[in-house]
């Protein structure tokens, strides 16, 4: 009986080094595949992210704008990996100064700071333009007055890309060929 009891207690010490080996191997195969998988999709999320963002800032500028009877303007300054755009009514504001950009009281910013890896092409609506919504059916206009539609793209650092319309109704799209749950083509 006491070599019974000396045998179990032998036995439950831990894993033998063959044990913890094969573990080992099988948690180093599980990161090394996971991993980029995971990266992916933090980069897919993060551009998502700030394309969703404007297209709620878009649609909350337009509905101000009918809302408050006043223009109500959406201001971007910069591209590439610096970039802000900030929302405001009656005039146009700078996002990078500080509470230039209100709305009912409330302060309308993004910025780029809170979407690490998301840079934003220069087109038609960005770097030191504004569009301003009209009061009456919330028409999307430039700064000169005239209708206006178009877009910009969010561009993540794995070069997934979200595009954000814009159509002279105040429609708001957005289209990616490359990641999932959008459109392919913006109409």
């Amino acid at each position: 009986m006491n070599s019974l009891r000396r045998n179990r207690a032998v036995n439950s010490r831990g894993f033998t080094l063959v044990e913890l080996m094969v573990t080992l191997s099988v948690l180093a195969i599980v990161l090394a595949v996971g991993v980029p998988s995971f990266t992916e999709m933090l980069d897919k999320n993060r551009v998502k992210a700030a394309s969703l963002a404007l297209y709620d800032d878009i649609q909350f500028a337009r509905s101000a704008a009918i809302r408050n009877s006043s223009e109500v303007y959406v201001s971007f300054t910069g591209s590439g990996a610096t970039w802000c755009w900030g929302i405001s009514e009656g005039a146009t504001c700078s996002c990078t100064t500080a509470n230039s950009c209100m709305v009912d009281g409330i302060n309308k910013v993004v910025s780029s700071s809170e979407f690490t890896g998301v840079s934003l092409s220069a087109t038609a609506f960005a770097t030191g333009s504004s569009l301003a919504f009209e009061p009456r059916r919330g028409l999307a206009q430039n700064t000169t007055g005239t209708n206006y539609s178009g877009g910009l793209t969010f561009k993540s650092a794995r070069d997934k890309t979200i595009t954000t319309q814009l159509s002279i109704v105040g429609r708001v799209s957005q289209c990616s060929t490359d990641v999932g749950g959008f459109q392919t083509s913006c109409d």
